[in-house]
């Protein structure tokens, strides 16, 4: 301030304002320094020099009261007695001994001086280096946390550091003093390069660096012992040395540790230059027999550095160390195996093999070692050594041994059950489940028996579950012999709910054999087997049987025309069945007895000029007497199906057996090869195991010259063997395919051709050509005619029945096409059908025990057709349209094509083919196969719904159209078979040919198709219309009664009624809509359940509210026929006994009211005729419009006559024997009937047979 009060205004505003107040500060006048500050003193300048200095005069001084020196700083603080001196003072320069010094006024007050302008700066020192080890340098770059505290400590000293560059040889650290020095006082910035120094070396001396000279391999033996990781190694290849760098105390111990490292790898390379190595040859049992005595520890503990392996791929020990070491532990191991003691222990034969498939050691282990038993086993050639240590292991683990391991056996009777695919698996689970642990099984298959080895538990496990397989899968056949076939078809047809669960057992049950028709024949799982064997004696025993004889002229082909009627009533009338014994029954009963011979019916026989003859019979090869018999065979001389298997059967399995042995020991054999084998209980004395050829059209000449080979080195077999008689039947024509005229013409060429070669003093003197089968015998026949000439004795084409009567029957209805290709129509069953290739009709998941025509089939084939089909359907998209081809088996056919149909309301639906393309496909596989006969049933007709008409129309077309477009080289016969029963299709079939016959006009010579010869006897018998009490019109089918009424369905008691509704089963419209109105929601809702399900366009739900039982639901088709047969079946299966339909078409649909009535009257027909046994026994037709009650009425009535005029009866027959009492009774007919086409009547004996549940 430049005035007083000015300074004065100013402190005292200040001190008053309010904001100084709060701080609690003040403001005053600085008082007038006493005092001065004097720097830059020099230190050699006295005290008392610069006291007399300031008193002088000359120097503006004054008197001097005290004087404070501060030699660290070179300065002096002056107090004088008066103020006005200091500035007296302030305003000259000063030197003290020629050494300029500076002078500051001094405040005590303040504790300091007031410079101003003219104080001078200090001088800052320089920066300094300081010299850091390159490896020190490199540990402290690599610990930068260790960086940043040195730098924050040394900033403490008012320094700063620059660190050296990262890539340098001789770094250094550079040390520059901060901005702080300059606020320090003088004297600190004088002495700060000495202080930083010091400072930075005392905290680098934190760290150490340690160098120690090593050489590469002493460092390579101990570089990865010696890991630090607060302790930076560094090795240096070029001067030999390590450097060790970190913290003073981890690096003296890191040193320390080094040199026990050194001093250890030094002693150990010593002693491995030293260090032999020795091996002892020993077995892995005999080393853990060692090693369980403490070998090892003893060894550690003698030898601590002695090395000690095993290599049990080369059963060698190594040691290795120190020489001494070595041969002593060497000789203490021979000392060890010298006094190992062993001995011998006797087993079973089958333990024996079962040690030689296991590991010693391993079973040792589980046996003996797991038990703290010091002991093994070895094998010697025969017996098992035990080794051990003290004879007690030795008794302890022979007790073991005998005691752990134990075999069992299962007998076989039938060895192919080894062969099945489900065995092979079932060994192979029992391996893995097993096998994978210690304790461990053999399964092995001995002569005639299989046996389990090994581990008790699992061996008793595994027994278990072969024995039950082998139970299981082994097949067996037994032969119940009845007393007549009746009783046969009694047991089959009306006993089935007492046996019929053995079919879900996997029991094949035959009702009739080739050889027999009384035969019940059971094969399958042998457990089964015996338990049906034993079900069936008791069903027999409970049953009554009688035959009667009726000699009297033309009995047996009138009971024969009515058979069926004549069953029917029966059943009804006395729950018994009855039949006609057919004549080759006959054959059966009285050929049973018979020996193999010319006294048996010979037919050809012919001798050459070397005096061998040549004979061909028809009878039973397993029953032929002669030296030796042969046996049409496979590669592997398996004895499966045809022929080959029924020899089997005869022979026993020893047979097979033996086969098995030549095929073990020689290997398959190829076509064309012949091999001999014993006879066993045939009555021959051996057979020889032909193998023939499979057939192959592309490869025909190949075929047949293989199969001439085989007869040829069959006969050699037989001469060489020296037999004189040998029978041959007609190799490969069954399931390999041969065609029977090229297989017969090909066996007996092949016979001429080797008996040239053969002199009159060759042993083999009788050669008997020999099959069951007619066809079979007519082509050998016909082909000796042609190579050896005419018979030497009368030829029978077939064998003469018992007694010399010849069977009446019906001559076949025929027409032949442009081509020259005939059409037969026959009536019998179509298991009875004689031709090349039989057609049937199969489901898409081809079982055969479904529909009629399946069964007839199987049950004649056998078993063997349905695992055919099976495999052959195995792989493939089977749907509609599909044909399978398989052998024929026990059918008197070489092939079976089995057909997989749509159903008629499917058809359209389907994008398969039809049955057109199916009849079209079959005849060109016959063709195709160079075969010449075909036989078709009426495929459609039954469950699949066809119209009848149609199908007899479509076979004709299709026969028509192949002949013409394909003019067949090889088919010449195809044949229509036409169940008895089934009149309306045999109509339908007779219709279409005689519609054809009249429109060819062929010659006089070819006579019109009589319906009579199929008629009679089948169709259903009707009685004529009537009408009830209350004018209610009704007609009599068969067991089926049918009426027609006025009235509201919704109202009619009965098992069923029908709804025409669609697709969704929700129709709300005409009838439809007062069912389900009537019916409730619950039917309601079960419709909507039910058709979400898959169903064939009808349901079946409860009848509701409504008084009915049950309400079928059918979608709406135009196809009236169809939709009243579906019914009716659907009836049938639900037994139902009643059913009520509307008037189908005539309400909204607005169809013909006369073809709807025509349409639904004709399924009751064909219902009622084609259904042996109705279950539906009442029909109503219920109409809602009165006039259409006339309509329907009408073709009731029509029905009816048209049933008259066709002949059939007008009553419901009679019981069958009043029948036959009838029929005896002389009695002069309304009219007479004569049946056309039929051969002259002669007598024949009709055997009746009867069967029943009472006496």
């Amino acid at each position: 301030f430049i005035k007083p009060t000015e300074t004065n205004q100013f402190i005292r505003a200040f001190n008053q304002y309010h904001r100084v107040q709060q701080q609690k500060i003040s403001a005053r006048t600085l008082e007038m320094p006493k005092s001065i500050l004097v720097e830059n003193i020099s230190p050699e300048i006295p005290k008392d020099y610069i006291v007399i200095y300031f008193e002088s005069k000359k120097h503006g001084g004054g008197l001097v009261l005290d004087i404070s020196y501060i030699p660290e700083d070179n300065s002096a603080i002056i107090t004088f007695q008066e103020s006005k001196v200091v500035a007296t003072i302030l305003q000259r320069k000063h030197s003290l001994m020629n050494g300029p010094v500076s002078v500051y006024p001094y405040y005590e007050s303040l504790g300091a001086a007031m410079y101003g302008k003219e104080r001078l700066q200090i001088k800052m020192p320089d920066p300094f280096p300081v010299s850091i080890d390159p490896c020190h340098w490199r540990f402290l770059e690599q610990n930068y946390c260790l960086l940043q505290e040195i730098t924050h400590e040394m900033a403490g000293h008012c320094c700063e550091i620059k660190w050296p560059s990262k890539v340098c040889g001789n770094p250094e650290i550079m040390v520059h003093p901060s901005l702080d020095l300059a606020k320090r006082k003088r004297s600190l910035v004088k002495i700060w390069k000495e202080d930083a120094s010091t400072v930075l070396t005392q905290i680098l001396s934190r760290q150490k660096v340690v160098r120690r000279e090593i050489n590469s391999e002493l460092w390579e033996a101990i570089r990865n012992s010696l890991v630090k990781d607060d302790v930076l190694i560094i090795t240096d290849a070029s001067k030999r040395e390590v450097v060790l760098v970190g913290a003073a105390g981890s690096v003296k111990e890191a040193e320390e540790e080094m040199k026990v490292l050194i001093e250890n790898v030094v002693k150990k390379m010593e002693r491995e230059r030293l260090t032999i190595k020795e091996t002892v040859s020993i077995t892995a049992c005999k080393y853990a027999i060692l090693c369980n005595c403490g070998l090892q520890e003893n060894i550690c503990l003698a030898y601590p550095e002695l090395k000690i392996t095993y290599d049990a791929s080369k059963e060698l020990i190594t040691l290795h160390g120190l020489p001494a070491e070595v041969f002593k532990t060497k000789s203490d191991i021979f000392e060890r195996l010298s006094s190992m003691i062993q001995k011998p222990v006797d087993i079973h034969s089958n333990i024996f093999v079962f040690l030689q498939h296991v590991d010693n050691e391993s079973l040792s282990r589980l046996l003996f070692w797991s038990k703290m038993i010091n002991a093994y086993y070895e094998l010697s050639d025969k017996s098992v050594l035990l080794f051990g240590g003290i004879l007690q292991d030795l008794h302890r683990a022979e007790e073991e041994l005998k005691k752990d391991l134990t075999f069992q056996s299962i007998e076989l009777e039938d060895c192919t059950v080894t062969k099945k695919k489900e065995w092979l698996e079932l060994t192979e689970q029992l391996y893995k489940a097993y096998n994978c642990s210690d304790e461990t099984i053999l399964i092995q298959e001995q002569e005639g028996k299989i046996v389990i080895a090994g581990y008790f538990k699992k061996v008793a496990t595994a027994h278990q579950k072969l024995s039950d397989f082998v139970d299981n899968h082994t097949y067996i056949q037994r032969n119940i012999k009845t007393k007549s076939a009746a009783v046969v078809m009694y047991v089959q047809q009306e006993k089935s709910p007492k046996w019929n669960y053995l079919n879900g057992q996997g029991i094949k049950i035959h009702f009739g054999t080739l050889r027999s028709h009384k035969v019940i024949s059971l094969e399958g799982p042998r457990v089964a087997v015996l338990k049906g064997v034993e079900l069936f004696h008791n069903i027999l025993s409970s049953l009554h049987a009688i035959n009667i004889t009726i000699d009297k002229p033309g009995a047996k082909s009138f009971f024969k025309e009515r058979e069926e009627l004549y069953i029917n009533g029966a059943r009804q009338r006395f729950n018994c069945l009855i039949r006609i014994q057919e004549g080759t029954e006959e054959v059966e009963e009285t050929g049973e007895g018979n020996s193999y011979g010319e006294e048996q019916q010979s037919c050809y026989k012919v001798k050459l000029g070397n005096g061998i003859l040549v004979v061909l019979q028809k009878a039973d090869l397993t029953k032929c007497s002669a030296d030796v018999v042969v046996n049409a065979s496979n590669e592997e001389l398996m004895h499966i199906g045809g022929l080959a298997s029924r020899l089997l059967e005869a022979a026993g399995p020893e047979l097979q057996k033996e086969c098995k042995d030549q095929v073990r020991q020689h290997g398959s054999f190829k076509p064309g090869c012949a091999t001999i084998t014993n006879a066993w209980k045939l009555p021959c004395k051996q057979v020889i195991h032909a193998i023939g050829p499979r057939w192959q059209s592309a490869e025909k000449e190949n075929c047949i010259k293989l199969l001439k080979k085989s007869v040829r080195e069959s006969l050699k077999l037989a001469n060489r063997y020296q037999h004189r008689s040998i029978a041959i039947p007609a190799i490969s024509s069954g399931i390999f395919g041969f065609p029977l005229k090229e297989c017969t013409h090909s066996i007996v060429t092949a016979i001429k051709e080797s008996l040239e070669d053969f002199s009159e003093n060759s042993c083999l003197k009788q050669i008997y050509l020999m099959d069951i089968r007619d066809d079979t015998i007519k082509a050998f026949s016909e082909t000796l005619n042609e190579v050896f000439g005419p018979s030497l004795s009368t030829t029978y084409p077939f064998p003469k029945a018992k007694h010399s009567v010849a069977k009446i029957q019906p001559e076949p209805e025929m027409l032949m096409t442009a081509e020259g290709l005939k059409i037969v129509l026959l009536k019998k069953g179509i298991e009875e059908a004689v031709t090349d290739v039989i057609v049937n009709s199969v489901a898409r998941d081809l079982q055969l025990d479904k529909g009629p025509l399946s069964r007839a089939l199987l049950a004649k084939a056998g078993g063997e057709l349905q695992v055919e089909l099976t495999q052959e359907g195995q792989g493939k998209d089977i749907k509609e349209g599909c044909v399978l081809k398989t052998s024929g088996y026990n059918l008197s056919c070489l092939h079976v094509l089995h057909a997989v149909l749509p159903a008629w309301n499917q058809r359209k639906k389907s994008e398969s083919k039809d049955l057109g393309s199916i009849i079209e496909e079959c005849l060109k596989v016959t063709e195709q196969l160079c075969l010449s006969s075909i036989t078709f049933p009426a495929i459609g007709t039954g469950n699949l719904g066809y119209p009848k008409q149609y199908v007899a129309k479509l076979f004709f077309d299709e026969v028509f159209k192949f002949s013409q477009a394909e003019n067949p080289k090889s088919l010449k016969e195809v044949h229509f078979v036409l169940h008895s029963s089934d009149a309306t299709t045999t109509q339908a079939f007779m219709d279409e040919l005689n519609s054809r016959l009249s429109v060819s006009q062929t010659s006089s010579s070819v006579p019109k198709a009589s319906s009579e010869n199929f008629q009679q006897g089948s169709q259903a018998f009707f009685e004529p219309s009537s009408t009830l009490k209350g004018g209610i019109p009704k007609m009599k089918i068969g067991p089926v009664e049918l009426q027609l009424e006025e009235g509201d369905i919704t109202k009619q008691k009965t098992d069923a009624i029908v709804n025409i509704t669609n697709q969704t089963f929700n129709l709300r419209n005409g009838v439809s809509k007062a069912i389900m109105e009537g019916a409730g929601p619950q039917v309601v809702k079960e419709c909507g359940d039910l058709a979400s399900q898959p169903h064939n366009n009808l349901i079946c739900t409860q009848g509701g509210n409504l008084p009915c039982k049950n309400i079928i639901h059918l979608v709406h088709s135009d196809d009236i026929n169809s939709q009243v047969s579906q019914t009716l079946m659907e009836c049938e299966q639900r037994q139902f006994t009643s059913v009520v339909f509307p008037a189908i078409g005539t309400g909204v649909a607005k169809r013909d009211p006369v073809r709807a009535a025509d349409s639904m009257i004709d399924a009751v027909v064909d219902y009622a005729s084609t259904t042996s046994a109705s279950g539906v026994t009442e029909i109503k037709i219920i109409i809602f419009q009165p006039h259409l009650l006339d309509v329907f009425s009408a073709s009731m009535q029509r029905k009816g006559a048209m049933a008259s005029k066709s002949g059939g009866g007008m009553c419901t027959p009679k019981s069958f024997l009043l029948k036959v009492a009838e029929f005896f009774i002389p009695k002069k007919p309304a009219v007479e009937l004569k049946p056309a086409l039929f051969f002259g009547r002669t007598v024949e004996s009709a055997i009746f047979q009867i069967c029943g549940d009472h006496q």
